[in-house]
């Protein structure tokens, strides 16, 4: 059996190749990552194991580079985010100059997770199960973890930690979604990075913090050093928790 990441990834790049102009905007993203979805869930019996085993994504594309850039589009699933990095000079220019800069911090995804209530409503509604992990009786749910999707006939299956995804056809069948929320945006000249991550990269740093760990490199643009940096970072918070450390991956781009 093809491993689902590994199919998902050959699936993607097929897809995009196809869209006239090798990428669209944000609803075109969306589409591809239907798609994509459709095909993993039909050559799933065959080819691929996906009854559990699904996964998050992002799909980005940026138009221009460097200065160049002007136009963003981004469309995503799951608990996986990207944030932007703007820096503003302190005489009001963009990055660039000389003066002190001051950097602010935009949102580019929205976490789809059970525990939200529109979220949860629509899984309720498709048959799933919102609830948290099982546990003693004694033990503060507080300690139990986020609110998981669960198949109501198939008992502790699939506890999900996201509403939305590709493949799991268990999870498919209580309310995971493959339709992506998207976004489409101008670029200006103070948008200095984007860095797009993991669930176990933003559920121990903050989006400040993500991209306190990429300033020292903005000068030289070295966005591997910057991604390494923030796997690291991440790395180190989840060790002060406890010994589980989740998977810790991420992608930097200097504008």
């Amino acid at each position: 059996m093809v491993d689902l990441s590994a199919a998902a990834k050959s699936s993607f790049a097929a897809a995009l190749h196809r869209l006239k102009g090798g990428l669209g905007s944000a609803q075109e993203l969306v589409e591809v990552i239907l798609s994509v979805d459709a095909e993993l869930l039909i050559h799933e019996k065959a080819e691929v194991e996906a009854e559990l085993s699904g996964g998050t994504c992002i799909v980005m594309r940026i138009e221009g580079i460097g200065q160049a850039a002007r136009r963003l589009a981004v469309a995503h699933l799951g608990d996986c985010r990207a944030v932007l990095g703007r820096i503003k000079s302190s005489n009001g220019s963009a990055h660039g100059s000389e003066s002190q800069p001051s950097w602010t911090t935009l949102r580019l995804t929205e976490d789809h997770r059970p525990g939200e209530a529109l979220e949860a409503a629509r899984l309720i509604s498709c048959g799933g199960r919102v609830q948290k992990m099982p546990g003693p009786a004694q033990v503060d749910p507080a300690n139990l973890g986020p609110p998981r999707l669960w198949h109501r006939q198939r008992g502790q299956a699939p506890g999900l930690a996201m509403s939305r995804g590709l493949g799991d056809t268990l999870g498919k069948a209580c309310g995971l979604s493959p339709k992506a929320t998207s976004l489409d945006m101008e670029l200006t000249l103070e948008d200095a990075v984007v860095v797009l991550g993991s669930d176990g990269v933003f559920d121990v740093l903050s989006d400040a913090e993500v991209l306190h760990c990429c300033r020292q490199f903005i000068e030289g643009k070295d966005a591997t050093k910057a991604a390494e940096a923030v796997v690291a970072s991440a790395r180190r918070a989840w060790q002060q928790r406890g010994p589980y450390v989740d998977d810790c991956t991420c992608v930097v781009l200097f504008l």
